[in-house]
């Protein structure tokens, strides 16, 4: 009998992105998230999981990746090309509003809820909040101001720049040139990426087991290498076993 060596298999690895961890959004969002999600009852918890990550990789991180660009393009470390610099800010809200309308409904949905109405018109938006606090008193009536708050302070300014003048080509550059700055595309990344973590957070936390909790973590106790906001604790007694 002949005896071959099997090659072995060898996994191919690849870098996805030049940022990790450390960087607020992926701690946050990535790691925070997924740890709260084993602390509850749902019970589909990896598809929510998968459904984050999906949010995670075609829309947070494309959008922080022309960021990054745009920063290298206004400070002078890469040439100031017109073209190259407008391309950059349309993928960057392009990718930023994909992950907020997009894929954050997905997420959820697997969540057992819909939050469509957010992006309706303000008179029906009042009307949906009211009707969605009503069938779901587990949900903390501070959702609506806090998703109030979002439509006037960025999302409706992002939904402009999108669908009406890139998309749609129905409003002039004049309308929307405060958008086209860095100090606007890093308040507005900031903005999206923590109402994502906020409005996830207070849907999930309505399934936390009975044992569970949720406390932030001080600013000043955060791992650099890892900044997490939340953390899971023990509320009483101890955790019991099958």
């Amino acid at each position: 009998m002949n005896y071959k060596l099997v090659d072995q298999f060898i996994p191919k690895i690849e870098k996805v992105a030049n940022f990790g961890a450390n960087e607020p959004f992926v701690a946050r969002i990535v790691m925070g998230l997924p740890e709260v999600i084993e602390a509850t009852d749902f019970d589909n918890k990896e598809e929510i999981k998968e459904a984050i990550m999906e949010m995670f990789m075609n829309g947070l991180a494309p959008a922080f990746s022309s960021l990054q660009e745009i920063r290298k393009i206004e400070d002078g470390s890469k040439e100031k090309l017109l073209m190259d610099l407008r391309k950059e800010y349309f993928s960057f809200y392009d990718r930023l509003w994909a992950a907020y309308k997009d894929r954050m409904q997905k997420v959820i949905k697997t969540l057992g809820y819909d939050l469509g109405f957010i992006f309706l018109i303000n008179k029906d938006f009042e009307m949906k909040m009211t009707e969605f606090l009503h069938k779901n008193p587990e949900i903390r009536h501070e959702l609506g101001d806090y998703l109030r708050k979002n439509r006037n302070n960025w999302q409706n300014a992002v939904a402009k720049f999108r669908n009406e003048y890139a998309q749609h080509q129905s409003v002039y550059e004049k309308e929307i040139d405060d958008l086209l700055r860095l100090d606007a595309i890093e308040v507005c990344f900031k903005n999206c990426w923590t109402a994502i973590e906020m409005i996830l957070m207070e849907l999930i936390c309505t399934k936390l087991h009975g044992w569970a909790g949720i406390e932030e973590i001080p600013e000043t106790e955060r791992n650099s290498s890892i900044p997490k906001r939340f953390r899971v604790i023990i509320r009483f007694g101890k955790i019991k076993t099958n």
